[in-house]
């Protein structure tokens, strides 16, 4: 999400939001919903998706490199794609996964097994 600092700070439009001051809309259907301004909505022109989904194109925006190994750890770190489900979480998070981790998988098997005095300790 981009923020155009001419206009008002997200956080205190998230805030507003939050104690219940944001202005509603209604529509046929619905009542009492929040209008999202366009400038919070991510909307990617056709030239920039390149045949990625939307998905794809926000993972890439917020996460700047993840395709590549000079991924800065803060920027994982410091930044956090929310969702109102938490399904729709999984599925950004493995997608992101898939798109960090690019190389062949491996796994590892760990097991905690006390060893020398503590192991003795537990047998008895």
């Amino acid at each position: 999400v981009k923020q155009n600092l001419q206009k008002e700070p997200f956080t205190q439009y998230l805030l507003r939001i939050g104690d219940g001051r944001e202005p509603t809309e209604k529509s046929k259907s619905h009542r009492d919903y929040i209008k999202i301004p366009d400038e919070y909505i991510f909307n990617p022109p056709e030239a920039m998706r390149g045949g990625k989904s939307l998905e794809e194109c926000l993972i890439e925006e917020v996460y700047r490199n993840i395709k590549y190994d000079e991924l800065a750890s803060e920027i994982l770190q410091n930044r956090a794609i929310l969702t109102s489900l938490n399904k729709n979480v999984d599925k950004l998070n493995d997608m992101a996964t898939e798109m960090l981790f690019s190389g062949p998988s491996r796994c590892y098997k760990a097991t905690n097994t006390p060893r020398g005095e503590r192991a003795a300790n537990i047998s008895q």
